[in-house]
């Protein structure tokens, strides 16, 4: 067998950690980016949980923390979880799940930021540690100062991590001159005081009480320059350190410092309460009065800043005896204490305004925010009173006080406010009170306002809630008007006072008014137009795009309703001319569109009723008497739903129907009915490609026994015509198609009975020559082959057949048979007709057969009449 070289036991290895990275990915730690490291063959793992705290106090608060598995030579192999947690005692720690690191070394990255911070800054801190010797590292500003320098050592000078950070630590004191020096490990959580002391001379020299960015800036300055032999002084000015030591009552560490920064001679008890200025002029505080004083602690001597009290009246020693009058307030040198202290209020009352007399009673006076009247006591003693006296609200130092400004408090002023020497009062209960700005303008929130809003454009607007009490809340405009914002008007739009409210739904079911954002803005509404059910179906337009309110939203209008807005613009026409319907009303003509426009639909202030009007949507060749969309403009609606023209003493009356998608609806005129100059009727069908006139239907039905002049065929004709219905639908050997055969009509009859008759309803074959109307022509048996134009209307005017039976068997044969005149002669004597037959299957009538029949020139009343429009083929 071949011997393993060591560099395939490297690699061996190198597969191995790469392994257990990829596992720990797909699990419940993520450890990536794992590299082979020579050397590290014969490291072993260590199964742990890593934890640790964040020791910085107060100051500053971590945010994020990132921790970054390394190799010795503190290269990255791996990341690893890490959770903040914070605990009772309000302080942040950070632990990970348990985890087997493939390496002792990691890297510990977290950010912070002040307390309450407005900028947010994230200020990123670094420390390295070794968890196989700590594995609860306490991390701190002094702990992460050597991080860029402990990297530096590490990577390029060959130092082992234990030794870098020894390195970085003698560097650490020797830059900040720090005296009080220990070769200890500042992530060991066992230095905690140590630490702590060597943070807060950190915070010192980077100024803590400044702002994040300054603060971090001097830090970053001191961590960069480790290593460059160079100390604080260097790179932070002395006297901004003193300026910041200035404002600290603990200045024990520094007395040199930031006396000698400042110009500053000593402050010992042969100079206390003596006054100095700050000579040094980088100073903030360049020309401030300083005075030599005790700390508060009374414990050490100090140079601290003048009060405003002691800069106007002067520093209160032991030799003075004065009592003065500060910011309305008064107070006494106790010189005992060497300090100003404020005079008791039942003194400072009488020396400020003087002693309560009989001829002050009811005076009312503020010392220090709090209302003092002049009254009698209970021994009769007149005395300056913050009190109620004897339970009796008249009592109230407020209610005196402004009595004698605006009278007395009567039930006719309840509610009544007034303001007295700028502060806001209300007469309640017979007693003034002072309010707030809210109830001086609002009125009170109590159970009679309850739920109820209130304006006032000193304050807004607001809605009185019951909590507390009674509490005014401020709401948006909407509210106050009673605008509802439910489910169901989600992004409705209000505008007051030039601002516009959109009603946002949140969750499905959190409804509230908000302040419209510019996204929230269609273009009508940053025009001023807001689309609600008021107006919805209204079309507007703004540079050339058509907007149509698809209340609450402003969407895309069609094409269609586009063109009817620009329409009415172009045409100036009437918005009242539809307000009654279409009744008496006309059409117009519009040359941009090349269409007509009317009334076609119920008015309302939004849509105002008008659109377009076209002739019969399945006409692809119109009758020849309307070729021209423009003879339309001659007619009027005689009604709601009829259409006239008069024309040449012909009357044609239309009616109308409404197509479109998406509601773009036209109206769509089709001819109905004509009356001939000499009044003849006529019914009009319009289809695809033809259009079909008859004699007008009639109303009701008749037997052949109540209809007249009947012709000398008939008789004949109609028996044998009898006869063959007979045999077309006997059994067995029925030829009529679609129906059960009769097996019974040896005992039943034929009932013939014409339904939808008139006098006009049948004619000869002379008759029917002069029938039809000028344009239009009795088709051929060549084109009722082709076409069977009876079917063209709805209401069929046909020859009802029906069995009867006397005994009433089950097959009973009903059907409905036509015959209309064709213009195709056989001879002098006989013209052929077009026969065919229907039955009604209750959902459906078919056409069950049809066919030429030959028919007598002079037969009536059997034969119909109907004319198709000239040169159209079916």
């Amino acid at each position: 067998m071949m011997p393993i070289s060591m560099k395939a036991i490297r690699l061996m290895a190198a597969l191995l950690v790469a392994a257990f990275l990829a596992a720990c990915e797909n699990g419940g730690s993520r450890v990536s980016g794992g590299r082979y490291i020579e050397g590290s063959e014969n490291s072993e793992s260590l199964w742990t949980i890593l934890e640790g705290s964040f020791q910085n106090g107060s100051r500053l608060v971590p945010v994020e923390i990132n921790v970054t598995l390394l190799d010795e030579n503190l290269d990255s192999i791996g990341v690893l979880d890490q959770k903040m947690i914070r605990q009772r005692d309000g302080e942040i720690d950070f632990v990970s799940d348990s985890v087997d690191f493939p390496t002792p070394y990691l890297r510990i990255a977290y950010a912070c930021v002040y307390p309450n911070s407005s900028s947010g800054l994230k200020m990123e801190f670094v420390q390295y540690v070794d968890i196989g010797n700590l594995k609860n590292p306490a991390l701190s500003i002094s702990g992460a100062l050597g991080s860029e320098r402990v990297k530096t050592l590490v990577q390029d000078e060959g130092f082992e991590l234990v030794g870098a950070k020894q390195k970085a630590l003698r560097e650490i004191y020797d830059m900040l001159e720090y005296e009080q020096r220990r070769d200890v490990v500042l992530e060991d959580g066992s230095h905690d005081e140590f630490r702590d002391e060597l943070n807060d001379y950190l915070y010192t020299l980077c100024q803590r009480e400044k702002s994040d960015s300054a603060f971090y800036a001097n830090y970053d300055k001191l961590r960069s320059s480790l290593g460059s032999g160079k100390t604080w002084r260097d790179l932070i000015p002395e006297v901004e350190v003193a300026d910041t030591l200035l404002t600290r009552e603990s200045k024990v560490r520094w007395p040199q410092l930031w006396m000698d920064a400042l110009g500053l001679s000593s402050c010992d008890s042969s100079s206390f309460k003596d006054t100095l200025s700050v000579g040094e002029k980088k100073s903030a505080y360049y020309g401030r009065l300083l005075v030599c004083d005790y700390t508060s602690k009374r414990k050490t001597l100090s140079w601290r800043l003048l009060t405003e009290l002691e800069t106007e009246k002067g520093v209160c020693t032991s030799g003075l005896r004065d009592t003065v009058v500060f910011d309305s307030l008064v107070y006494i040198c106790d010189s005992a204490k060497t300090d100003w202290r404020n005079m008791a209020e039942s003194d400072a009352v009488p020396y400020l305004f003087g002693k309560c007399r009989e001829e002050m009673e009811g005076d009312t006076i503020k010392y220090d925010s709090t209302y003092y009247a002049c009254v009698i006591d209970r021994y009769n003693d007149y005395v300056w009173t913050k009190d109620l006296l004897e339970n009796t609200k008249l009592s109230n130092p407020v209610n005196i006080f402004v009595r004698k400004h605006a009278g007395v408090c009567t039930e006719e002023r309840d509610r009544e406010t007034v303001t007295v020497e700028g502060k806001y009062y209300q007469c309640y209960d017979r007693v003034w009170e002072e309010v707030d700005r809210k109830t001086y303008f609002l009125d009170r929130c109590d159970e009679t306002t309850l739920n109820k809003t209130a304006h006032h454009d000193s304050v807004g607007y607001f809605k009185c809630f019951q909590e507390n009490g009674g509490t005014w809340k401020e709401i948006l405009i909407p509210e106050y008007y009673g605008d509802a914002c439910t489910t169901e008007t989600e992004n409705y739009i209000k505008e007051y006072d030039g601002i516009k409210f959109i009603c946002k739904v949140k969750w499905g079911w959190s409804c509230s008014w908000q302040v419209a954002s510019d996204n929230d803005l269609s273009v009508p509404v940053r025009h001023g137009k807001i689309c609600n059910k008021e107006n919805n179906g209204e079309v507007v337009e703004y540079d050339g795009v058509g907007y149509e309110c698809n209340a609450p939203q402003w969407t895309a209008t069609s094409e269609y309703h586009l063109a009817v807005y620009r329409a009415m613009v172009r045409n100036k026409f009437d918005p009242e001319y539809c307000r009654n319907g279409s009744a008496g009303t006309k059409l117009f003509w519009d040359d941009a569109d090349s269409a007509l426009y009317g009334c076609i639909g119920n008015y309302s202030d939004v849509n105002l009723g008008w659109g377009q009007v076209r002739r019969n949507a399945n006409k692809t060749k119109p009758y020849a008497e309307f070729d021209n969309p423009k003879i339309l403009l001659e007619g009027v609606y005689e009604d709601n739903s009829r259409f006239v023209i008069s024309k040449g003493g012909w009357k044609y009356t239309f009616l109308y129907y409404s197509s479109g998608v998406n509601d773009d609806y036209r109206r769509y005129l089709f001819l109905k009915n004509v009356v001939s100059e000499s009044g003849s009727a006529f019914d009009v069908s319009e289809l695809d490609n033809y259009t079909v006139f008859r004699a007008a239907i009639g109303d009701s039905s008749a037997t052949l026994d109540k209809i007249e002049g009947k012709s000398p065929s008939f008789e004949s004709y109609f028996a044998d015509w009898k006869q063959k219905i007979i045999e077309s639908t006997s059994c067995p050997d029925a030829t009529l198609s679609g129906i059960s055969c009769v097996s019974d009509w040896d005992e039943s009859e034929l009932d013939v009975k014409f339904a939808h008759y008139n006098e006009n309803s049948y004619t000869t074959w002379n008759q029917a020559k002069s029938f039809c109307p000028e344009g239009t022509h009795i088709p051929s048996a060549e084109e009722w082959l082709n076409q069977n134009y009876g079917k063209a209307f709805s209401s069929s005017r046909a020859m009802l057949v029906k069995q009867h039976n006397e005994n009433a068997r089950h097959n009973l044969f009903v059907a409905d048979y036509s015959l209309f005149w064709t213009s195709t002669e056989k001879d002098s004597d006989t013209q052929y007709c077009f026969e065919y037959v229907t039955k009604d299957e209750g959902w459906r009538t078919s056409v069950i057969a049809g066919g030429l029949v030959e028919c007598p020139k002079d037969l009536h009343p059997m034969v119909q009449v109907v004319c198709v429009n000239d040169g159209e083929e079916p």
